[in-house]
This record gives C-alpha cells, structure tokens and sequence, in this order.
C-alpha cells in the first residue's frame, strides 16, 4: 500500500525520514553507512544516559537527499497529474454531446473517425488491465470510451439509423466482455494495443480531411477537442513515469500529434459559420 505523506521511521537509534512507498521510490530498510562527507552527525542524550546519533543524510540508500527528491518527486507529480486527468475525462466529450443533442444533429462528425477512436481506446482499456498497471495510467480511457460509444449511437440516431445504434452498443459491450477475459490470449492484447497507432492517425486523418472539405469544422466541440488535445499531451508524461511501456507512451505522441491538427482546423475555421443550405439539408 502506497503511503501519501512522510513517514517517519525509528530504528537502532537512528531517525530517517522515509518518502512514500509508490513504483519507482522504493527506499530500503537497510540503511547504508554514512559517509564523513555525506553526513553530519550529532549526539543526542537518551533519558538512560546514552548518546544516539541522529543521521542528517544527503544521500545513499534509505536515506532522504537530493538523488531521491527529484526521482520521487517525479512519480507524485505523475500520479496527482494522472488522477486529474481520469477525473477531467468524466467532463471531456460531455461537451460534444450536449452538442450534438442541443442542434438534434451529428454532422460534421465523422462516424469512422469516432469508431476508430472507439477502436483505440478499447485497446488502451484491454492492453492496460492485462498488464495490471496503475488505474491511474490509463483509467480516462474508460470514461472516454463510455462518452465515445454514446456519440457514435447519437451519429447513427440522427441520421436515421436508430437499431443500427441499439445493435452497435450490444456488439460492443459483447466484444469488450470477450477482450477483457482471462482467457484471452496476450499476444492478441498486445496486437490491439499495437493497432492504436493506426487507429488514431486514420481516424483523426478522416475527420481533418472532413473538415477540410466542408471548409468548416461543423458541430466539432472546440472544449472537447482541446481538453483531448491537453490530456494526450500530460499522458505522455505519466504514460512514461508510471508503465515505462514504450508502446504506451508512443501510442500518446501519436495521439497528441492527430489533436492537435484538428485543434489547429478549430481556429483556423473558427469564424467560419456553416453554411445555411448545407446545414438545411443534413438536418
């Protein structure tokens, strides 16, 4: 179990200050011996008479300096950082929806873009259970996909598809059940996980070649697209602190790269208004 706070250890006369026990800040309950450079000693007097020494220690092992702070540093950030963004994706495509369900309309939105983003986050979901790393590193790829497989149901809804919407959410939670067995083999987790890649450059691709033909971005969330353009960009951080999985982390490199092109249409396009005749016509 992780501790939040200091902890204060006592042992053999020696008193140490120990940082939290979290991956990667593991200290020793050995401590090493203190070197003449590396410590400053003084003597303590017990109630029995006896002198103990208490250990200021710069360094070493077990002990609290300078080449410990930044390395545990790093991991509480990451931490703290990557429970922000697990909570800020409850919010982050609520926007979208409201959209779409406010103008009764999904155009603008590519429906193959949002299934391969689908595609993707179902890969982070599976690839980082199987591998049980922290809920931390990976948990808003839940609540995304959650917010993800509402609006392609909305896409389909209000382009007249409403059973095709039914019998998609029903494929779905049964592929995700069949993905999340124990039974599933690894090397097929870490194939999807690989396919992100590809998922996430096509499926951005797509919707940046929509937006360019339209010559507006049209019922797009900008609020949604750039708090997903700011969490990839944390993810890269705490994908790298937290897992230290490569795939992961390029995985996140990739995605920042595809939000942040469609960011950038968002301003391009911002005072662009769609155009009453085609917005008539795709109600």
């Amino acid at each position: 179990m992780s501790h939040l706070g200091p902890v204060t250890r006592y042992g053999s006369g020696r008193l140490e200050m120990a940082l939290p026990t979290v991956r990667g800040c593991n200290i020793d309950d050995k401590p090493a011996k203190p070197s003449e450079k590396e410590h400053s000693d003084r003597q303590e007097e017990n109630q029995d008479g006896t002198k103990n020494k208490i250990t200021l220690g710069q360094s070493g092992q077990g002990q609290l300096g300078p080449g410990r702070i930044v390395p545990c540093l790093k991991i509480l950030i990451s931490k703290g950082l990557g429970l922000g963004i697990v909570a800020g994706s409850l919010l982050v495509k609520l926007p979208q929806v409201f959209k779409i369900l406010g103008v009764k309309s999904a155009e603008g939105l590519n429906l193959q873009a949002v299934l391969l983003e689908l595609v993707a986050l179902t890969g982070t979901i599976v690839y980082s259970v199987a591998n049980s790393f922290p809920f931390s590193s990976w948990g808003e790829a839940l609540f995304l996909m959650l917010q993800t497989i509402t609006i392609c149901f909305l896409i389909l809804h209000y382009r007249g598809h409403t059973m095709r919407g039914v019998a998609l959410l029903g494929f779905y939670v049964l592929i995700l059940l069949v993905l999340l067995s124990p039974l599933m083999p690894k090397a097929v987790v870490t194939l999807l996980q690989a396919t992100n890649m590809p998922a996430v450059i096509v499926g951005r691709l797509l919707q940046v070649i929509t937006n360019y033909r339209n010559g507006h971005t049209g019922h797009l969330s900008a609020v949604t697209i750039f708090l997903l353009f700011a969490g990839s960009l944390a993810r890269i951080f705490t994908s790298i602190q937290e897992t230290g999985d490569p795939l992961m982390a390029v995985t996140f490199i990739v995605s920042s790269i595809c939000n942040g092109l469609i960011a950038f249409q968002l301003l391009y396009y911002w005072n662009v208004k769609i155009p009453h005749k085609w917005e008539k016509k795709h109600q």
